[in-house]
């Protein structure tokens, strides 16, 4: 997901009352995890330009998370 795709996705998120949202072909390699806005955007994947998985968190929610494990980027599809 790049940067224009990740605003426009914040964007539409206005829209709606939501606490954390699962994300699939993120298309980012690698595993970061980046605060935004107040909110957390995780992702995980292997294969640069493909597949990825990952979620995007309030910081609500993410108060509550103790544990975050990669896992195969193909537990997605």
């Amino acid at each position: 997901m790049g940067e224009d795709r990740f605003t426009e996705f914040q964007n539409a998120l206005r829209r709606f009352k939501w606490d954390i949202v699962g994300l699939s072909e993120v298309r980012r390699a690698g595993e970061n995890l980046i605060k935004r806005n107040g909110n957390y955007f995780y992702y995980f994947g292997e294969t640069k330009g493909q597949k990825g998985i990952g979620f995007y968190s309030s910081d609500e929610t993410w108060k509550k998370v103790y544990e975050i494990k990669g896992a195969n980027e193909d537990t997605a599809t």
